[in-house]
This record gives structure tokens, C-alpha cells and sequence, in this order.
């Protein structure tokens, strides 16, 4: 709420682009990732790290955070150590690109966490499991890539134009098969987790379409509408990994109450 509100102060004052009171904003408010990233570290290890499947989901979480902020620190960098224009692609898309990577990987993890053979017996669901990539990544390809025009001389950012879009749109459907099987899933103990991420993930989804969308139009400005944005984001994010450690405490208090009861 405080970054939202000096976020808020800065729009209300005009402040927004070159000023210095919003290089604070935006070399600070990645501290939301940053947090979220070593609670998400530490919540992750007591489920076994990356030796259990929901530890493993959550680990993936947190190190796609804390990449996302590596991403953000070197973009500071570029316009407050060495006072140049964020060149595009730079060092910064190692981590941002390596969050998307390391998402894809959470996603699948958490399938692996709550897949059952009831819930893939079911024709519905071998359907949207189809189907649900498939119609995400046409509607990604379609609607911002289908008049792309590449520039032939900087590869490289004409592969992370397409890789950015399509890797999201991948993660956000794996998460949606997630949330698809957690139904049948110990009572639908992990639903709520899960639906948390997906909307982290379509939030993180819309907040990189900004920027590159911004970044080709040069309308992007530091502490704008795209960096509440990822603040919003890194929040949600933070969120759904609070939301996973009520289900590691869930799930290890019923370990405890079968073991008591046995014994």
C-alpha cells in the first residue's frame, strides 16, 4: 500500500518520466519481488524443496520473482549508474526472459503436484487440456503477433518479441491445467493457491506486453502505469505464496493427525 501510494503522489504531481523522485520509485518497488522471493525460498525448503512437487512449484515461484528482480536492478542500472537509455534487448532480459523459464517450470510442477488419474480419465478434461494451450497461444500469436514485422538486424530482439508473448501464454495455460486437476485434488486443498497464480501470471502477462508495446511506441516513462503494473504483479505473486504455505501447513498438520491416530 505504501509503494501504491507514492506511486499515486508521483501520477498525481505529474512526475512521472525523468524525475528523480520516480527513479526512486522504480528502483524500489521491486523490493515487493525481492521479499516475495526469499519468503517463497524459505516456504519452498519446508516442503522438501525442489524433492516434492508443491515444494518444488514454489521454489520455481520465488526464483522467477527474484529473477524478475535481478531484471529490474540492472535496468536501474542502466539509467542511474550509467545514465543511458534501457537498450532493448540488454543483461536485464537474462533475468525477466529467465523468470518466464523458471514460471513455465512452476506451472508444470504444480500439474505434477495435483494431477490425479480420476481428473485424466475425464474426456472434459483431456479436451481443455488440448485445447486450452492451444487456443492461448493462437490468441497470443494472432492478436499481437500476426502483423509483426521483424527486423533482420537485431535477431535476437525479434526472438524475445516472440518468445516473451508465447512462453506467458504457455504458463498461463499449464496454470489453468493446474487449476483444472486441484479440483480433485485432496478436496481442492490447493484451488485457491493456484488460482492466485494464474492471476499473477496473466497480471505478469499484461505487464511485459506493456512494456515491450510501450517500449516499441516510446511511450514507456519510469514509475508509469506499466511499473504499477508489475508492483501489482509481484504482489499477487507474493500472494499465492503465502497461499501455498497455508497448504504445507495444511497438509502437514493432517500428516501429523494420521500418525497420531495410527499410533
Amino acid at each position: 500500500m505504501l509503494f501504491v501510494a507514492f506511486w499515486a503522489y508521483i501520477a498525481s504531481k505529474g512526475l512521472q518520466g525523468d524525475h528523480s523522485i520516480a527513479e526512486i520509485f522504480s528502483g524500489l518497488y521491486g523490493l515487493m519481488a525481492l521479499f516475495g522471493g526469499i519468503f517463497g525460498l524459505i516456504v519452498g525448503k519446508k516442503f522438501g524443496g525442489f524433492k516434492s512437487y508443491i515444494g518444488a512449484t514454489v521454489m520455481f515461484i520465488s526464483l522467477g520473482l527474484l529473477a524478475q528482480e535481478a531484471g529490474q536492478l540492472i535496468y536501474s542500472a542502466y539509467t542511474q549508474l550509467f545514465k543511458i537509455e534501457i537498450p532493448y534487448p540488454s543483461w536485464g532480459d537474462v533475468g525477466y526472459f529467465g523468470s518466464v523459464i523458471l514460471y513455465i517450470l512452476a506451472a508444470w510442477n504444480a500439474v505434477k503436484a495435483v494431477r490425479t488419474k480420476v481428473a485424466l480419465k475425464s474426456k472434459l478434461n483431456k479436451t481443455l487440456i488440448t485445447v486450452l494451450p492451444l487456443l492461448l497461444l493462437g490468441f497470443s500469436y494472432f492478436v499481437f503477433l500476426s502483423d509483426y514485422q521483424a527486423d533482420s538486424s537485431d535477431i535476437l530482439a525479434t526472438i524475445l518479441d516472440f518468445a516473451y508473448p508465447l512462453g506467458q501464454a504457455l504458463y498461463i495455460a499449464i496454470a489453468l491445467l493446474a487449476l483444472l486437476l486441484s479440483r480433485s485434488f485432496l478436496g481442492g486443498i490447493m484451488k485457491k493457491a493456484i488460482m492466485l497464480l494464474i492471476l499473477a501470471f496473466v497480471l505478469q502477462y499484461a505487464a511485459d506486453f506493456m512494456f515491450l508495446y510501450q517500449h516499441n511506441q516510446d511511450t514507456w516513462k519510469t514509475a508509469g502505469l506499466n511499473e504499477l503494473l508489475y508492483l501489482t504483479a509481484y504482489f499477487v505473486t507474493t500472494l499465492s505464496l503465502v497461499s501455498f504455505n497455508s497448504v504445507i501447513l495444511q497438509l502437514s498438520a493432517n500428516e501429523d493427525a494420521d500418525h497420531g491416530s495410527s499410533n
